[in-house]
């Protein structure tokens, strides 16, 4: 299931894809566009819902502190977080939900939803999930993507499929330029 199906069928779990709200809930330094930021530093701007790339058009860049800036309308900023980007497969199994396998992804930072490679992990992190997510047991199956251990995202599927026995991608986009001699 892609997410716009997840949008259509499934209204009562639509608020998962707004990430300004997301992030508010999840207690981040975040406010829309025509909100300054209370602290000088680096932030994430990114749409507050795109499900076709859900961070493409999203960049990195200085905020300073009370001072009016150019985040686009329909945007909002958060503050920016580091470490490793895990993204988690999630089934609900009798009101529960059970991790299936996890993967860590390297992104270009000029093009955040550009990953170099996404790897299988051995281990699934067992980060805090807040209850609120049990909302999302109508849909079955969820991604949820982390960075430092904190969510980023939500996504009313899985996030990605690996081929059989493969414990690697790396994706190659429409102008990846490939090596001849490899």
């Amino acid at each position: 299931m892609d997410d716009y199906q997840v949008w259509l069928n499934h209204p009562s779990v639509r608020h998962i894809y707004n990430k300004l709200d997301l992030s508010l809930k999840l207690g981040y330094n975040a406010g829309p566009a025509g909100v300054p930021v209370p602290v000088t530093g680096e932030y994430i701007v990114r749409p507050i819902i795109n499900l076709s790339g859900m961070g493409a058009t999203a960049y990195i860049t200085e905020l300073v502190a009370d001072k009016d800036h150019d985040v686009p309308p329909g945007y909002f900023w958060c503050e920016r977080f580091t470490g490793d980007h895990v993204s988690i497969n999630y089934s609900w199994r009798r009101g529960e939900l059970n991790p299936i396998n996890a993967a860590q992804g390297w992104n270009n930072p000029k093009e955040l939803y550009r990953f170099g490679m996404w790897k299988l992990l051995d281990d699934i992190p067992d980060y805090m999930i807040p209850n609120w997510v049990s909302c999302t047991m109508e849909v079955h199956h969820i991604n949820i993507e982390f960075i430092d251990g904190k969510i980023i995202e939500i996504h009313g599927r899985h996030g990605f499929d690996f081929p059989a026995h493969s414990t690697e991608i790396i994706p190659v986009f429409e102008d990846t330029q490939i090596d001849q001699h490899m």
